[in-house]
């Protein structure tokens, strides 16, 4: 098929740099992947400050919930309290106004439900991108030393599982994991992480050119359901109801009347996680980490 549709590149699409920008603030940088060595995850010291070691590996089951992708003539302008976001010109792709929920386990690749629009001719300098600030994870695994747990009784082990508790990104013991010397029945258990903001130490309600390693340029904000910009909480205590991320940035894209009008919007996480580290061998917690959403024509 003769397909010259210019979105078939993939996009590895704005999410990815939202979540980035969590530790980019702190130091990180894109060779913060996990370590492994037989099978094993190597603490390593990254040198982030208060927070030593901060890896992203791949979770064996991620939840994220996807409301709206769009394409954007126009550069768009940070919301403010009183501002909201403008989208005049943009066009949407893809839209589930009750949220669409994928859940992707270790090696599938999982579509977005919803309504697909094919925009009309033209070319669309930016992509605009909204998602829940809810993320949930089911992940277990194995350190090459033993792991203790901030602010848990938990003996110190080299198996560490997410125990189904609560947490938000900005928080200083997390507590959504445990560690042991081997997995409890019934563990990893499915456990959320909330976006409170896009720093793990302060309110952070936006953020402005972001560099995520696949080399795009973001901008992202946690915006109320009138795309004005969201008001900051205290640490532990998520935004209000309606909260969403919304992220966008320079992905041309031209849509031609040759253009093959079937594509397919994808969603994968490679980098889905991050182990939290303090100290060396202390276990703050789990928390969000990098994934991407691909545009394919078919």
């Amino acid at each position: 098929m003769t397909a010259n549709l210019k979105i078939k590149k993939n996009i590895l699409l704005l999410i990815c740099g939202v979540i980035v920008t969590i530790f980019s603030q702190n130091g990180w940088s894109a060779t913060n992947e996990c370590r492994i060595i037989n099978d094993q995850i190597v603490p390593t010291d990254f040198g982030l400050g208060a927070v030593d070691f901060t890896c992203w590996g791949q979770p064996d089951t991620q939840r994220v919930i996807f409301y709206k992708i769009a394409a954007c003539k126009s550069a768009l302008t940070q919301p403010t309290a009183a501002t909201p976001l403008d989208l005049t010109s943009c066009t949407t792709l893809f839209e589930n106004t009750a949220g669409a929920a994928v859940d992707v386990s270790v090696g599938i690749t999982n579509p977005l439900e919803g309504t697909f629009t094919f925009p009309p001719i033209g070319t669309y300098n930016f992509m605009y991108l909204e998602a829940d600030p809810t993320f949930t994870y089911r992940q277990a695994a194995e350190f090459n030393v033993g792991i203790t747990t901030s602010g848990s009784i938990d003996p110190a082990g080299p198996i560490c599982w997410s125990n189904g508790t609560t947490a938000t990104n900005f928080q200083t013991i997390r507590g959504n994991v445990s560690c042991g010397a081997a997995l409890p029945a019934g563990m990893p258990a499915s456990t959320a992480v909330v976006m409170n903001s896009f720093s793990e130490g302060a309110a952070v309600m936006s953020i402005n050119d972001q560099t995520f390693p696949g080399g795009g340029v973001i901008s992202a904000a946690l915006i109320k359901t009138n795309k004005t910009l969201a008001t900051a909480t205290a640490q532990s205590v998520p935004l209000a109801a309606g909260t969403r991320i919304a992220a966008w940035g320079r992905f041309p894209i031209t849509v031609t009347a040759n253009s093959n009008k079937n594509y397919v919007l994808s969603f994968t996480n490679t980098l889905g996680i991050s182990a939290m580290l303090t100290t060396g061998t202390n276990m703050n917690g789990l928390s969000v980490g990098a994934f991407d959403i691909n545009i394919t024509a078919d």
